[in-house]
C-alpha cells in the first residue's frame, strides 16, 4: 500500500531503533560520568637534545686539527669543509682562521661568504679590500705604539694625543709620529699639547684658542669680547 506516492512507515522498526538508541545515550553518559578524573596524568619533563656530545666534540676536535694540518702541507692547495646545512661549517671555518692566526701560520687570513651564483670578481675585490683593511690596521697599531712610547705613559698626553687623532686617517697618525719625533721640547706634555694645536681643523680654531688663554682660567666669557677683539 502507496501513501502520496509513498510507503508507510514501518512503525517496528523505528521503534526498536529509537529505543537502541537511547540505550546507547545512556551508556555513554555513564561512561562520561565514569571517566571524570581530577587528574588525567602528567607531563614528562622536556629533555634538551644535545647536539655537542662528547663524541660529538671529540670528532669536531679532530676534524679540525685534519684541516689545520692540511692547510701546512704545501703541497695541497684547497681544503674543502662539506657537510649538510646547518652542521656549523662556517663555525668550523672560522676556529680554523683563528687558530691558524694564534698559531701564525699566515701572515693574513681573509675569509668571504660566496653565495650559489659565483661572482669571482666581487670575492676578489672583497679580498683586496680586506687586504687593504689589514695592512691599514697593522701600521696604525705599529704608529700608535710608538706614539705612546713618545707620551712616555703620562695620562694627560695620552689624553691630548689620542683625542687629536681621533678617527683621523693613517697618514696623519704618520705625520703626528713624525713632529713628535722632531719636536724641539723635552716636556712631553707641552709637545703633546704643541701637537694638539697644529692639528685644529682651520687657522679660526687657532686664532680662538689664543684668544682664550688670554682670560683667566674658568672666567666666563661674554661673547662681546671676543667679538671685540
Amino acid at each position: 500500500m502507496r501513501c502520496l506516492f509513498l510507503r508507510y512507515p514501518n512503525l517496528k522498526t523505528h521503534y526498536l531503533l529509537s529505543r537502541n538508541a537511547t540505550k546507547k545515550i545512556t551508556v555513554i553518559a555513564e561512561l562520561q560520568e565514569e571517566s571524570k578524573f581530577d587528574v588525567v596524568g602528567i607531563r614528562a619533563p622536556l629533555k634538551l637534545m644535545s647536539f655537542y656530545g662528547s663524541k660529538a666534540l671529540k670528532t669536531r676536535i679532530s676534524t679540525k686539527k685534519k684541516i689545520i694540518e692540511d692547510l701546512e702541507d704545501t703541497g695541497i692547495e684547497i681544503v674543502g669543509i662539506c657537510g649538510l646545512p646547518g652542521i656549523s661549517k662556517t663555525i668550523m671555518a672560522q676556529e680554523v682562521m683563528t687558530q691558524v692566526l694564534k698559531d701564525k701560520l699566515f701572515d693574513e687570513v681573509a675569509m668571504v661568504v660566496v653565495s650559489k651564483d659565483v661572482d669571482i670578481i666581487r670575492i676578489q675585490d672583497k679580498l683586496a679590500e680586506m687586504h687593504e683593511i689589514s695592512k691599514i690596521s697593522n701600521e696604525l697599531n705599529d704608529i700608535a705604539k710608538q706614539i705612546a712610547e713618545r707620551c712616555k705613559g703620562l695620562p694627560l698626553a695620552l689624553e691630548v694625543v689620542s683625542k687629536t687623532l681621533r678617527n683621523s686617517e693613517v697618514h696623519i697618525w704618520r705625520d703626528a709620529l713624525n713632529q713628535m719625533r722632531h719636536c724641539q721640547h723635552s716636556d712631553v706634555i707641552n709637545s703633546s699639547i704643541e701637537l694638539s694645536y697644529d692639528y685644529l681643523e682651520s687657522n679660526e680654531h687657532r686664532s680662538f684658542l689664543l684668544l682664550r688663554s688670554v682670560f683667566p682660567e674658568d672666567k666666563s666669557i661674554p661673547i662681546e669680547s671676543l667679538v671685540m677683539r
